[in-house]
């Protein structure tokens, strides 16, 4: 599993992003990480703690800010999931 995440954000420590499976377990992909810098990108990272999965159903991105005054939208997602199909 490959994703790609952008957000524009005006202080990146503030993000915690993380990912659910359609069982439900969920995987955290960045969790208060950069500092005070502002933007966080994720360009293809490879994630093998989802495999195994069945990628049929629905998969939920979470973005979540924890700091009020910090804003900025999330800009592109994209997941590609590589498996057998039998």
């Amino acid at each position: 599993m490959r994703i790609w995440v952008s957000i524009k954000h005006s202080y990146r420590e503030d993000l915690r992003i993380s990912i659910s499976a359609p069982s439900g377990k969920e995987v955290i992909l960045a969790d208060h990480v950069g500092g005070s810098a502002h933007d966080l990108t994720l360009d293809g990272a490879a994630f093998s703690t989802l495999a195994g999965e069945a990628t049929a159903g629905e998969w939920t991105l979470t973005v979540s800010g924890t700091e009020n005054g910090d804003t900025g939208p999330l800009e592109a997602f994209a997941l590609e999931l590589v498996g057998r199909c039998d």
